[in-house]
């Protein structure tokens, strides 16, 4: 790790297989575990290498490169963008109401776009 400050960070976690190889800039938002710099580094780096489809380290921690691949995927699976809307984010739960009927109209658009299976039914649901 290069040029560590109490919020920043800059590790070159990988060697590049052609090319030159870019360090990745990480900022730390919160720290709840109180985490010294080598700590931190070792926790980063060793993140780099549990990549399963690759036996190499990446660039980024494990949990980025995740979300960066879940939304890659999640933009190619929506067909209809306009029927999504920010209706149901709006929403704020009364006291009486159950908040994973919140969920409900996500559940049932998911389900349109997946399939009707039970499955999906039973272990997919947003809540």
């Amino acid at each position: 790790m290069l040029n560590i400050t109490p919020l920043c960070a800059v590790l070159q976690s990988h060697a590049g297989i052609q090319g030159t190889s870019r360090p990745t800039h990480y900022q730390v938002l919160h720290d709840e575990y109180d985490l010294e710099a080598d700590e931190l580094q070792n926790l980063c780096y060793r993140l780099c290498y549990t990549y399963g489809r690759c036996t190499r380290s990446v660039s980024v921690v494990l949990p980025v490169f995740y979300a960066d691949m879940a939304g890659y995927r999640i933009r190619t699976h929506l067909k209809d963008y306009s029927r999504w809307s920010d209706e149901d984010s709006k929403r704020t739960p009364d006291s009486q109401e159950d908040p994973s009927l919140l969920f409900e109209p996500l559940n049932q658009r998911l389900k349109g776009l997946w399939g009707d299976d039970e499955w999906f039914s039973e272990n997919h649901k947003c809540n």
